[in-house]
């Protein structure tokens, strides 16, 4: 789980370094979705379920949250206690 926040945190500290770049905002947010789901990946979380990351991700950027960040927090804390025995004390 801290490697999953330290890759977001790196992300998007990139991302405002990127936009200078004359690479289009398609190619870099392809790369940024290939190297999150590698990192997903390698955490062992390999039944994800794309769309709904993908519609969760545009909802948030979007400002459409259809719940509140509390709650999700709460469904990762539980997750993240099967996947990989941590107990985020909910």
């Amino acid at each position: 789980m801290r490697s999953i926040a330290i890759t977001l945190l790196l992300t998007s500290l990139l991302w405002g370094g990127l936009s200078a770049q004359t690479e289009s905002m398609d190619s870099v947010s392809y790369s940024l979705g290939l190297l999150m789901a590698k990192n997903l990946k390698q955490q062992g979380l390999t039944e994800i379920n794309a769309e709904e990351l993908a519609r969760g991700f545009s909802d948030m950027l979007g400002g459409n949250a259809q719940i509140d960040l509390g709650i999700a927090t709460k469904h990762i804390g539980k997750a993240a206690s099967q996947f990989f025995g941590i107990d985020f004390g909910e």
